[in-house]
């Protein structure tokens, strides 16, 4: 099953290890210096750059790579569109 997580980026299902909040991610100096760091290596990709992001994804790529992604979708509708399931 594809997820639609904005900006025409579609993830597997299978693929998805978490989704988090944000806010709450970054709300730290750590959390920020987290985000400068994926940034950095190129582990980070924005689905929509022109918006807010509102969650955090956290994938595995078909090499057992992390990779992360930013949306400007909430978390709640993310797991409503992928089934409801808590991730």
């Amino acid at each position: 099953m594809l997820i639609n997580i904005g900006g025409n980026i579609y993830l597997f299902k299978k693929d998805i290890l978490g989704i988090f909040d944000f806010e709450e991610f970054t709300s730290s100096v750590e959390g920020r210096d987290f985000f400068r760091n994926l940034e950095k290596n190129k582990m980070l990709e924005i689905a929509e750059p022109e918006k807010i992001p509102q969650s955090v994804i956290l994938c595995i790529d078909e090499f057992k790579n992390e990779k992360y992604y930013l949306s400007s979708i909430s978390v709640s509708t993310l797991r409503k569109n992928q089934g409801g399931e808590y991730l």
